[in-house]
């Protein structure tokens, strides 16, 4: 199993850390997230956004302005440079968010998209290559354009070198490496034709030793599956420890999503208890038809309470309106 903490963005209603646990649970074949706890931070210091919404907007002179600088040549260019990589960047975003991706495709999934960089830096994304063409008539879609160095341009290969660099902060380091390389194992169209017996054997013990599970029965589970073709019940455990390995914070923020629902501006004044539970009962809780309420309702009583037909409680008084006044009005409505 694994644990992850995640703390909230800026916009969130909230300022708190999530936690969530990334296990294998008995009956389950797939491993799972679930909600945990959030925990309310004291203090939160960040930079307070600048007052732009004090600006007068109903000066002609700035819209004058923006349309000179949206116009630019120079601004096309950086914005369709734009559009290409972070379409890119979106798709690629969707895949790690994946709840079943795994930590081999993961690392692989973004080494494909460093070779996408750095393909871009000699032949152009779709719209960029639109916009080329654009400059070469001064007229994007209809829309007159303007040289100029109001605007400064983006050279794509400097900035494709800096998106690479940045990316490959983000690839495992050291150690991570050796694991995310080991994993591949499990993969079959990694493995050769005709697989020797002992293929995979050092990679098997290396994470065995990781995940501190019994090396000679892993190993033995995966000769078996070498053969057979077919995860063998000896090799389950080593596979659920390799799902159970997070690949990204994806989930905490899909926790933190559902705090802003149920945290808003007209219901503020939730105890932190309280919104954990309904946070709980929101992401792991079963649907309203599925729910077995039973063992809830005894728990109620264990604690001394009854029920509202009890006839040994003491009987509601209630108010005898028979005779009322408005009677007679009430039977028109």
């Amino acid at each position: 199993m694994s644990l992850m903490i995640d703390e909230s963005t800026t916009i969130s209603q909230l300022s708190s850390l999530i936690i969530y646990l990334r296990t294998k649970v008995p009956g389950m074949t797939e491993t799972t997230y679930i909600f945990i706890d959030i925990v309310e931070l004291k203090s939160l210091t960040a930079e307070a956004a600048k007052d732009y919404q004090s600006r007068e907007l109903t000066d002609r002179g700035i819209y004058s302005g923006l349309l000179k600088c949206i116009t630019k040549v120079d601004f096309i260019l950086n914005l369709t440079l734009m559009f290409d990589t972070l379409q890119e960047l979106s798709e690629l975003n969707l895949e790690l968010q994946s709840r079943d991706i795994t930590l081999y495709s993961a690392q692989q999934k973004i080494r494909n998209q460093l070779l996408v960089s750095e393909e871009r830096k000699l032949s152009c994304g779709p719209h960029y290559y639109e916009a080329l063409k654009a400059v070469q008539e001064l007229n994007f879609r209809g829309i007159p354009l303007e040289k100029g160095a109001t605007v400064r341009h983006l050279e794509r290969s400097i900035f494709y070198d800096c998106l690479k660099q940045r990316m490959e902060n983000r690839l495992l380091q050291t150690e991570d490496i050796a694991i995310s390389e080991c994993a591949k194992v499990l993969d079959s169209p990694n493995w050769p034709e005709n697989p020797e017996i002992t293929y995979g054997e050092t990679n098997i013990k290396t994470l065995c030793c990781r995940f501190a599970l019994p090396q000679r029965q892993i190993c033995g589970g995966f000769r078996e599956c070498l053969m057979e073709k077919k995860i063998p019940a000896s090799l389950l455990p080593f596979q659920s420890a390799l799902k159970c390995v997070p690949i990204s914070t994806s989930e905490c923020e899909r926790g933190f999503y559902q705090m802003n629902l149920i945290v808003s501006t007209t219901r503020a004044s939730f105890h932190l208890s309280t919104v954990s539970n309904l946070m709980f009962i929101q992401l792991v809780g079963p649907p309203l038809m599925l729910f077995q309420p039973m063992d809830y309702v005894r728990s109620w009583f264990m604690k001394g309470r009854r029920l509202a037909t009890d006839s040994k409680s003491k009987v509601r008084r209630r108010q005898d309106y028979s005779s009322h006044e408005l009677k007679s009005v009430w039977k028109l409505l």
